[in-house]
């Protein structure tokens, strides 16, 4: 029976080259039958991945993972840095481009949050019921109740 550990990866090295794609330790039992994970078949090497990152800081860049063989084992890595001044002015023109798109009118009442990347009214809502901004009034505009949308 294949003891099922997860997170347990390997990879294959050609000609001292990471080759295709990491392999989970039960597929790699499948082909090659029990074997010590510290003593991998001959081309494999342990193979080992990074947590995704938290992306909830917008005006960072992530970057591709990819993988860097250092001759024994195979470590992901992932260029994580701050974007640019350009690249922050870039991306505000993308989202305020597309906000007075879906906005269709004036939506200069509307405030850019500059961590969030996101566009917000002026005032939060009233708590009684469902609300629309209404760009004509300067006011929220009730639109019904709790219970017609949930």
């Amino acid at each position: 029976m294949i003891e099922y550990m997860p997170n347990i990866f390997f990879i294959r090295i050609k000609e001292n080259q990471v080759f295709e794609y990491p392999i989970t330790l039960e597929n790699m039992q499948q082909c090659f039958g029990n074997f010590d994970i510290n003593n991998p078949p001959e081309g494999y090497v342990r193979y080992y991945k990074i947590d995704p990152p938290d992306k909830t800081d917008r005006f960072t860049y992530y970057g591709d993972i990819y993988p860097e063989y250092n001759g024994k084992e195979v470590w992901e890595k992932m260029i994580i840095r701050p974007y640019t001044d350009e690249e922050r002015v870039l991306i505000k023109d993308e989202i305020t481009d597309y906000f007075e798109l879906i906005q269709e009118g004036d939506s200069s009442q509307w405030i850019y949050n500059e961590e969030e990347g996101m566009f917000f009214p002026p005032c939060d809502p009233p708590t009684d019921g469902v609300y629309k901004w209404d760009n004509s009034t300067g006011y929220w505009k009730r639109i019904g109740d709790w219970q017609d949308y949930f």
